[in-house]
């Protein structure tokens, strides 16, 4: 890419209000250094999601876009060997018609494109494509992945591999179970468990110890439980870990929260919140000072939402900082503060007030004295964003009610409340019926089920949502991204 066009796409993100002027400027002097093309570049600062820069790269080119490699293609016109020197993998393949969609993340390179064409004895037609590289690195990193065979494995090797592993699969979480005859490592993968491997017992004692040192956890006290936390820096993800143990009869439980560090914030856009909702939303984010509440079950992606949100609201001219119970995602431009032994919420939120904030992020309300510093801040002229364990928008109201705020406090602060669940969507390569993308499981992903109730201060205790779930998953089942089954499996709803 010459210097002319990427100076110009970066601008068409400015014109789009996508990009701020300044984050452009530091973008392109970052450039010279890291020399990467424009659009990487923005996304590794952190100014850009992946969602915003591919698709609009994609159309300014010319190409298409591809978003999902399948690694088990069939048989390559070209060696694996040579797709690793090239970075570039097989989207489609039509031996008929002899042409071939090739995955690239830089698809106006023509040296590349004519040496394939060359090693290809001109046979075939290439059609180039764009593909985001973290894609395109993870089909090649899994295509040169032996199976795992443990009895060639040490305890560093075994813990490698499944943490690389699981961060291909998008893993949340690990479990390392012991058993009678054997350990079991389970993966929750789009909010499912599944079993991926089992191990003799004789490799698991040395693999928890293993887990523990890192996680910096006594490994000669197996019969209390235990909290810890390291990093891990594998080929194509930085990971930070949080590991909880629990004794049982068979021995030490472990479980292990996967933080991916390269992944930033979503954008508010790419929830899939129905338009109702999302404007709903948007308007709430517009008021200067109040209280916006985020509900759900645990698990249920409320973090994920308020970190879109705050992403969204981000600006040079907006003081936004957060607490939280961790951190778990770096936000770009946000001062994100860790709730500790020394710090908890109520005094957190004490001291945010001193530092000129406009917006605040509470990470959890879970005790009366964090609700009323959080309506003290929303009442004081602050925009307080939050979360709070209830399974609907009108339960939301009753608990912030049992919490010791009045009617009155919710009526005045209140802008709105979301309750929302997440449900699996059908593989879009295999439409569900099965692949090696969604390891033939049929779901790859999960896409938002919200229910919005917008508070009127005339009416507190007879509230109703605008839009609620049941709305909301027939409008997904509508398009055709989860099934009825999946719905029920969530919600308890049958549609």
């Amino acid at each position: 890419m010459t210097s002319r066009p990427t100076v110009r796409f970066g601008e068409s993100l400015v014109a789009e209000g996508i990009l701020h002027p300044d984050q452009l400027h530091l973008a392109l002097t970052a450039q010279r250094t890291l020399g990467k093309p424009i659009g990487e570049t923005l996304i590794e600062l952190g100014f850009s999601q992946a969602q915003d820069i591919w698709p609009r790269l994609a159309k300014r080119l010319g190409n298409e876009l591809v978003t999902t490699l399948d690694t088990c293609i069939g048989e390559m016109p070209f060696s694996p060997h040579l797709a690793r020197r090239y970075q570039v993998w097989p989207a489609r393949l039509d031996t008929a018609a002899r042409t071939m969609t090739l995955a690239m993340s830089r698809p106006q390179d023509t040296v590349v494109l004519d040496m394939l064409t060359r090693h290809l004895h001109r046979d075939w037609l290439i059609e180039p494509a764009l593909c985001d590289p973290l894609t395109l690195a993870q089909a090649l990193s899994l295509e040169q992945r032996p199976p795992m065979a443990w009895q060639d494995l040490d305890a560093p090797g075994i813990l490698d591999d499944c943490l690389g592993e699981a961060h291909r699969l998008r893993a949340s979480d690990i479990h390392f179970e012991p058993g009678r005859y054997s350990g079991d490592i389970r993966m929750r993968i789009d909010g499912v468990l599944h079993l991926q491997h089992s191990a003799s017992l004789d490799r698991w004692p040395q693999l928890i110890n293993r887990i523990k040192t890192l996680a910096g956890m006594d490994i000669t006290d197996t019969r209390h439980p235990q909290d810890g936390r390291f990093s891990w820096q594998g080929q194509h993800a930085k990971l930070e870990i949080r590991v909880s143990s629990l004794p049982t009869i068979d021995g030490e439980k472990l479980v292990l929260r996967l933080a991916d560090l390269n992944m930033g914030p979503r954008s508010l856009a790419s929830l899939g919140l129905a338009p109702p909702v999302q404007s709903a939303l948007e308007l709430a984010m517009r008021y200067p000072s109040g209280l916006i509440l985020v509900c759900g079950p645990t698990g249920s992606g409320k973090t994920s939402t308020l970190h879109a949100l705050v992403a969204t609201l981000s600006s040079p001219g907006i003081h936004i900082a957060t607490l939280e119970d961790p951190v778990e995602v770096r936000l770009p431009h946000i001062r994100q503060t860790a709730i500790s032994e020394q710090l908890n919420f109520p005094d957190g939120i004490r001291a945010l007030m001193r530092q000129d904030p406009d917006i605040i992020l509470i990470g959890e309300i879970r005790d009366a004295e964090t609700a009323a510093m959080a309506m003290r801040a929303a009442m004081t002229g602050h925009l307080v964003l939050s979360t709070v364990h209830a399974s609907s928008t009108r339960n939301a109201v009753l608990r912030m009610e049992e919490l010791g705020i009045s009617t009155r406090q919710l009526a005045s602060e209140l802008k709105l409340i979301l309750s929302q669940r997440l449900v699996r969507t059908q593989c879009p390569h295999c439409f569900g019926a099965g692949c090696s993308l969604c390891q033939h499981r049929g779901f790859k992903g999960r896409t938002i089920l919200a229910e919005c109730l917008i508070p009127d201060c005339t009416a507190l205790d007879s509230l109703h949502p605008q839009h609620t779930l049941q709305d909301d998953a027939q409008r997904i089942l509508r398009a055709g991204l989860t099934t009825a089954a999946e719905i029920e499996r969530v919600t308890g709803w049958r549609p």
